[in-house]
């Protein structure tokens, strides 16, 4: 689901000198700071750009860097509230987001990248800490995920929620961040189903977008014989931005399709040379430029740009977005997903 797009501020990526290797992002204290800052001690992942809200991706990104800071009991808060909170829906699939101000659901619609990364930080769990309940609780998420996987236009694509987004009947309208590669690498080891195939259909999609596009949008429109066009479904047409970003981290974190990658970085640098993320329309001319505190999303550009990153701050961004972000860019160099 898109977040909110209210606060459009300069972004500069002015990045520090001393390199920090993969070997030592698991020790980083940025770790720490994102869970004693975003997460409540029951569990709850906070979204401080969208009125304090928690939602599925949240509790998947806390689930994945507790995972990774081996802490398993605040793994175990994350993950009960999560269970009692958002596991409200009778398919299987976890309720987007839960209101804190109004103590209740926001909205029940699913958001499948947040049902993904929940299902993911569980294998991990359930490998790291040899525990087999949670490899049962991830692979019932993941039968609940595969109706998600359709086919459509000629490819495997992932459907981004069980409602919507099939607005005109027959075009499907998808969200390439909602590829986690690594995660659909982990799954295909792990549990049957469609998951390489829909791997290797999403980097296939990106490669076409890149071949008609400067970058890569937020959203795209997949008509029934698998053309590809811009999609105005949330936002201005062809937007490049909040979501996309992601595309480049996760693809980093797979260890698959660097050409993609720096491609799609490259086109959402500014014209003139500067060094600063923008939200693009579909000309891809700058319209805006990213919001919040720019630490998270320089930390993309790093592993984009450079055999070893040389990260853009040494203390955490202030809101959760780019935090998350932040932290994520550094687990994604210890990954051990084959090249």
């Amino acid at each position: 689901m898109p977040r909110s797009l209210s606060v459009v501020v300069l972004v500069t990526l002015a990045l520090s000198t001393a390199p920090v290797g993969g070997a030592q992002s698991l020790d980083s204290p940025l770790l720490w700071s994102f869970m004693n800052r975003f997460i409540t001690p029951d569990g709850a992942v906070v979204d401080t750009q969208n009125n304090g809200m928690s939602h599925s991706e949240g509790q998947g990104y806390g689930m994945l860097i507790a995972v990774a800071a081996d802490d398993r009991r605040r793994f175990e808060q994350i993950h009960q509230w999560t269970t009692t909170h958002l596991a409200v829906r009778e398919d299987g699939l976890l309720a987007w987001s839960w209101n804190r101000q109004e103590g209740r659901i926001g909205d029940m619609n699913a958001a499948t990248d947040g049902d993904m990364l929940v299902a993911w930080a569980l294998l991990q769990a359930a490998e790291r800490w040899n525990a087999p309940s949670y490899r049962r609780a991830a692979e019932r998420h993941l039968d609940a995920i595969e109706p998600l996987v359709v086919r459509h236009g000629g490819r495997w694509l992932i459907k981004p929620g069980p409602s919507g987004f099939m607005p005109d009947g027959d075009a499907l309208h998808v969200n390439l961040s909602y590829w986690v590669f690594p995660a659909l690498q982990a799954f295909a080891k792990a549990h049957d189903g469609p998951w390489q195939a829909v791997l290797e259909d999403g980097l296939e999609l990106a490669r076409g977008v890149l071949e008609q596009r400067a970058v890569i949008p937020d959203w795209i429109r997949i008509g029934p014989e698998g053309t590809i066009h811009p999609s105005s479904i949330v936002g201005q047409p062809g937007r490049s931005g909040f979501d996309a970003i992601r595309v480049p981290l996760y693809l980093h974190w797979a260890r698959l399709g660097r050409d993609v990658a720096e491609r799609h970085w490259q086109g959402m640098q500014r014209p003139d040379g500067g060094k600063a993320v923008v939200l693009v329309r579909e000309t891809a001319e700058p319209v805006v430029h990213m919001a919040g505190d720019h630490a998270g999303y320089a930390a993309i550009g790093a592993l984009v740009s450079e055999p070893v990153p040389r990260w853009p701050a040494a203390t955490l961004a202030h809101d959760y977005y780019p935090a998350a972000l932040q932290v994520l860019s550094r687990l994604a160099t210890t990954s051990e997903a084959d090249a």
